[in-house]
């Protein structure tokens, strides 16, 4: 009986430093397979960061292109529609960039001329300054005016306007663009009863 003893215990004590050496080895392994699944834990969340900076980016510009582009849009309408004419030989049509000079009723607004001036969009009214109707992150890349009107009938520019983000260098600037076209009519003494 003894003697099974003393063999159990020997088989016992091989079995438990075996153990010991299967459990270090185990450790190591263990912690090689712990840092293989954290890193690519964390490349996975810095990819999907850096994509979704990206399409924020994106969308911030195209949303500052857009309200700048109907902005402008907005105003030069507005102006057209108000003016009691078209000053053509002040203005500069089919050209890119194009000038446009309208005579107002109004003396402290007399021109209002629309033009492009360090890629901004500027009105100038009466003998005021220019001011920009475009804000400094975007830039104006084309700007023509049509005369579309009927002589002695009706009056109406033709608008093409194209807005552009500007590059701001960074890591995730965005490129946005969009075009702006437009058809109005000057409703002073336009020939419809007006």
């Amino acid at each position: 009986m003894t003697l099974i003893t003393h063999n159990a215990r020997h088989a016992a004590r091989r079995s438990v430093l075996g153990a010991r050496r299967f459990e270090r080895g185990a450790t190591l392994l263990e912690f090689i397979i712990y840092i293989g699944v954290i890193s690519l834990v964390l490349t996975t969340a810095t990819l999907f960061a850096m994509e979704m900076l990206h399409a924020q980016s994106k969308a911030r510009a195209l949303s500052e292109v857009v309200r700048n582009a109907r902005f402008a849009a907005s105003r030069l309408e507005i102006e057209i529609r108000e003016a009691a004419d078209v000053n053509v030989g002040a203005s500069v049509f089919d050209t890119d960039p194009g000038t446009l000079s309208l005579a107002t009723s109004t003396p402290a607004t007399d021109p209002t001329i629309f033009a492009v001036s360090a890629g901004a969009l500027t009105i100038k009214q009466g003998t005021g300054a220019a001011m920009p109707l475009t804000n400094a992150q975007v830039e104006v890349q084309e700007f023509t005016v049509e005369n579309v009107g009927t002589p002695n009938r009706t009056r109406a520019i033709r608008l093409h306007l194209k807005v552009r983000a500007k590059s701001t260098g960074s890591l995730v600037s965005q490129t946005a663009d969009t075009t702006v076209e437009s058809t109005v009519r000057i409703q002073a003494k336009d020939g419809f009863g007006n």
